[in-house]
């Protein structure tokens, strides 16, 4: 979609089989993301021209997760940064993927282990209180952003105190972000932003702060 300058509507761009997240590059283009079973995204040009973009990275799937097919359950979580690069979540793999602003893939890194497993058990057991058998649980997070560092900030169910990770987007090095003595992590586990070494929590109806400060390094 499109506003004209003073705030009319403008048009309106078909996006096939819709999206949930949307977000954009600096040189304007927009994605969003894709309902699609080859790839993650869909890229809007600023002539309103849609094309596939940030293709999967089929050789890094595990045969049993192509054969059972749950490639389609999830809107793909995701964050553009200031330099026009992509970074992808992929639940399936446990993994963010970075993609160059051609599309073209340029890294792929797990989750470490202990975050993922942790993920995996919580979305089990979240599917087990609402019937189901929690088979095909996957280490789903809430929410991926870029923060005004140039890193991103990755946000999930908080688990043992910790509710993240921030994540180098060079390297994918990550850090286990770690809620202080007497905050509830429930508050500080859903979508949001960091700026100024300030986490923004928003809410419906309110947005809570928490300022970041250094811990103690998370064990090896």
């Amino acid at each position: 979609p499109g506003v004209g300058g003073d705030g009319a509507f403008g048009r309106g761009i078909d996006v096939g089989n819709g999206f949930t997240q949307g977000a954009s590059g600096p040189d304007g283009t927009l994605y969003v993301s894709a309902y699609d079973r080859r790839n993650y995204l869909m890229a809007i040009d600023r002539e309103g021209i849609a094309r596939p973009f940030a293709e999967r990275p089929w050789d890094l799937y595990p045969d049993r997760v192509l054969a059972s097919g749950p490639l389609l359950e999830d809107p793909t979580s995701f964050a553009v940064t200031d330099s026009g690069t992509v970074h992808v979540y992929d639940a399936d793999l446990g993994a963010l993927v970075k993609y160059g602003p051609d599309g073209r893939r340029v890294l792929a890194r797990r989750l470490p282990q202990q975050v993922l497993d942790a993920l995996t058990e919580y979305d089990r057991l979240s599917m087990q209180d609402f019937g189901g058998s929690g088979r095909g649980a996957r280490a789903r997070v809430n929410a991926v952003s870029a923060t005004d560092d140039g890193s991103l900030l990755l946000l999930f169910p908080p688990t043992d105190g910790v509710g993240g990770l921030l994540v180098d987007a060079t390297t994918y090095r990550t850090k286990l972000l770690q809620w202080g003595a007497g905050t509830d992590p429930k508050l500080a586990g859903s979508d949001g932003v960091i700026h100024r070494g300030v986490f923004y929590r928003l809410t419906a109806d309110e947005i809570r702060t928490f300022r970041l400060e250094p811990g103690d390094p998370p064990r090896p």
